[in-house]
């Protein structure tokens, strides 16, 4: 029996992709836009435009033809393995050094799309920890002792700020305290006013933070 040429021509058409969009396509959202550079992402970009798919009628699903690639600056490539529907796609972004990188996915077909809104900042990723803090005494200084554990092998000489707080309400202005080398790091601190409960926090530029253990302050003798 022969197949009559309309349907044979049919059944060649359902196992090719779509045909090729010429318009340059559009990055709507990048979610999130940051992470720390020692932590890995999941990041969905949602595009203007869905993807290609391959339909065969002898199969029981389509299968996507062409998957975009997410970049990060000049080095970094993401694969935007898997399609979320609506124009979605997610990736994974491993750790990458630290800095803001500009946003562009790359599509199969050869188009670029830029993201202009935003770039996508990588914070450095630090590790603060406090020695213990006895009992001390008002207007008496003593020494805070901090270690500085950085993620990565790049020179480190870094800035933070110091807040004291008493039953959890900030005690005081903040101290600016630094340069901060990696290993430990020793600062003065007076505290003016007897309490049960206080605590230091560090924070820095990039969002890394740490507090100490309570420590009580007795009134002067």
């Amino acid at each position: 029996m022969k197949t009559p040429w309309p349907l044979l021509l049919v059944a060649l058409g359902a196992c090719e992709p779509q045909s090729l969009p010429s318009r340059e396509p559009r990055i709507l959202s990048v979610t999130p836009l940051s992470q720390r550079s020692d932590e890995s992402r999941v990041v969905i970009v949602q595009l203007d435009e869905d993807p290609l798919f391959l339909v065969d009628y002898g199969q029981p699903s389509a299968r996507l033809v062409q998957l975009p690639q997410l970049k990060l600056g000049n080095s970094v490539s993401v694969p935007l393995d898997t399609y979320l529907g609506h124009g979605q796609y997610q990736g994974r972004v491993g750790p990458i050094s630290y800095g803001d990188y500009g946003i562009q996915v790359s599509l199969g077909d050869g188009r670029e799309a830029s993201f202009a809104e935003s770039t996508y900042v990588v914070k450095r990723a630090v590790s603060y920890s406090f020695n213990s803090i006895g009992a001390r005494r008002v207007n008496e200084s003593f020494d805070i002792t901090l270690h500085v554990d950085v993620k990565d092998d790049l020179p480190f000489s870094g800035m933070a700020w110091l807040q004291l707080y008493k039953t959890g309400v900030e005690y005081g202005a903040p101290l600016s305290i630094g340069p901060l080398t990696e290993g430990e790091n020793s600062w003065p601190l007076t505290v003016l006013d007897p309490g049960d409960d206080y605590v230091v926090r560090i924070t820095d530029d990039q969002g890394n933070d740490a507090t100490s253990q309570t420590f009580p302050v007795d009134p002067e003798n």
